[in-house]
């Protein structure tokens, strides 16, 4: 992963097809993956299938990689808020070699009697593959907030804040050319209580 997306080589029996594209995480590296397949069989040339995977774009807030402030990148998974999902995207997040990784999250809601056991693991997810967490809601993120605790992750590099305007108030002071940034999930103020 770098600024531009995904990069990676799809074997062919003995072609190898190098592809770039703008759709992060294992789940499109399998779609884009088996939709090459398809076109070779098919008798699609190479140069066409290149062609096509760098053409493809995420849906909106989706694992999105943008600009973002101070030279960084954002990947925006505003809208995703399954347990599996965060936890890929904070696995795609990892794979940004020699970046700062810095995760901006809620945690995840209306999961029932799971909901403290997933956000948990997230944290521990978080708390093993990111550089710097800013948790959004002080009480709302309390699992996430227990799974850096227990996991031993740097005090001074996690911070609970009571709504999204302060973690973008923290991130201008953190972000830089070599920080990627990862907004996972976006709750609506009410539940950030």
């Amino acid at each position: 992963y770098g600024s531009f997306g995904a990069t990676f080589n799809v074997m062919c029996g003995d072609e190898c097809i190098p592809v770039v594209t703008r759709l992060l995480g294992k789940h499109n590296v399998l779609n884009i993956t088996a939709g090459v397949a398809v076109a070779k069989r098919l008798g699609i040339a190479n140069n066409a299938i290149e062609y096509a995977v760098s053409r493809l774009t995420p849906t909106a807030h989706r694992l999105e990689l943008k600009n973002f402030i101070n030279g960084s990148l954002l990947i925006d998974d505003a809208y995703n808020a399954n347990p599996e999902g965060s936890l890929e995207a904070v696995n795609v997040l990892s794979s940004f070699e020699g970046k700062k990784k810095v995760l901006v999250t809620p945690g995840l809601v209306e999961l029932g009697e799971k909901e403290y056991e997933y956000n948990y693991n997230l944290g521990l997810a978080a708390a093993e593959k990111c550089d710097i967490i800013i948790l959004v809601g002080k009480q709302r993120s309390v699992p996430l907030h227990n799974a850096a605790k227990d996991a031993k992750f740097d005090d001074s590099c996690l911070h609970v804040v009571s709504e999204f305007k302060e973690a973008m108030a923290l991130l201008q002071t953190i972000a830089d050319k070599d920080t990627v940034v990862l907004f996972e999930n976006d709750l609506p103020d009410n539940y950030l209580k």
